[in-house]
């Protein structure tokens, strides 16, 4: 992910969940705020936005002192200090330094980041294909690699949708014509969660997909479920059954 300056005036967009994201809003992109944070240029869809508080120029600073003319002593200029700058995302890291994980029966659980979720039968870990997504942690997909399960994880003390921006950054280069779907609110491992849809073509193949976003304090998660187009109508639902079987242990 690539840094971008902090803004010297920041907007603040405030969501339909009560979540604020600082940064500067700089245009529409299909239906979506493009908005430049700290942690790059997030996408947030017009639908999401409960309002914006645009900022009209930055605080002043304080003004100095009068100088003490009795001691005749120049007056001390009062320099206002920087604001922290917030945690960047982190990825997370097995903890033995390797993934453990195992499956019994049609369920997989993950032993290193501690969730399990349903494995659908002749599913299998492709680990090879893990790069797709730089903070994925596992995938499950068929032998042909034709559907596919996704989980990604990260340390972040910030809004999801930052987390799901870079998700949509990482898909936009794998897919070039990488197009984002309305979305929707729903829950997954009892949290809050926000899921959409995308479609793109790659190699050839068209693909469809979903991306679902949700927190646990400061570790977040990302599931993306893609498959091929000719198999939409059917593994769609198996990519759902996936998400709503996905419980932290």
């Amino acid at each position: 992910m690539v840094s971008a300056a902090a803004p010297a005036v920041a907007d603040t967009i405030i969501l339909t969940d009560g979540q604020k994201i600082t940064g500067t809003v700089v245009g529409m992109e299909n239906g979506s705020f493009r908005v430049e944070t700290d942690y790059g240029v997030a996408l947030i869809r017009k639908d999401k936005v409960a309002r914006i508080e645009v900022a009209k120029g930055s605080t002043p600073a304080p003004p100095a002192k009068a100088p003490d003319k009795s001691a005749d002593k120049p007056s001390e200029k009062v320099i206002p200090k920087p604001a922290p700058r917030p945690a960047a995302i982190q990825p997370r890291r097995p903890p033995s330094g390797h993934m453990e994980e195992h499956v019994d029966g049609t369920t997989y659980f993950n032993d290193s980041f501690g969730f399990q979720m349903y494995k659908p039968p002749g599913w299998k870990p492709l680990p090879e294909t893990s790069g797709t997504i730089p903070s994925a942690v596992v995938v499950l997909g068929t032998e042909d690699e034709a559907t596919v399960m996704i989980v990604g994880t990260v340390l972040f003390d910030g809004p999801p949708a930052v987390y799901a921006a870079t998700i949509t950054d990482s898909l936009k280069r794998v897919y070039p014509d990488f197009e984002m779907l309305p979305g929707e609110q729903t829950e997954v491992a009892g949290h809050p969660a926000a899921r959409c849809g995308f479609t793109g073509s790659s190699a050839g193949r068209a693909w469809h997909g979903m991306i679902v976003n949700f927190a646990d304090g400061q570790v977040q998660y990302a599931l993306i479920g893609m498959t091929s187009e000719e198999n939409y109508q059917f593994k769609s639902t198996v990519l759902g059954k996936i998400v709503t079987s996905f419980r932290l242990r």
